[in-house]
């Protein structure tokens, strides 16, 4: 918080913040941009891990295979399915 109250102060710029707090002035913008006056808790590091499982299979899918299983032609083709709905999944978050 005393960062930010730094930078309104208009005593520091952006690279003397970044000295004073031992930090890259990547860093700095990262955390100006994420401030709000009302969510001081948006400057709080955030989890890098994915929010979905691109190797996730969906519930309708499974569903499909256990209802399947004496049909192992359609299994096969099912997982090929999968497989793809996966890739294209993984190709539309790589494109955003």
């Amino acid at each position: 918080m005393r960062l930010i109250t730094d930078y309104e102060s208009g005593d520091f710029g952006v690279s003397d913040l970044a000295s004073k707090y031992a930090v890259s002035r990547k860093t700095i913008y990262k955390w100006l941009g994420r401030f709000d006056q009302e969510r001081v808790q948006e400057l709080e590091e955030r989890s890098r891990a994915p929010h979905t499982q691109a190797r996730a299979v969906a519930e309708e899918v499974m569903e499909a295979i256990r209802e399947n299983k004496a049909d192992s032609c359609r299994i096969v083709i099912l997982q090929a399915a999968v497989q793809a709905e996966a890739f294209l999944r993984s190709l539309v978050r790589s494109n955003t």
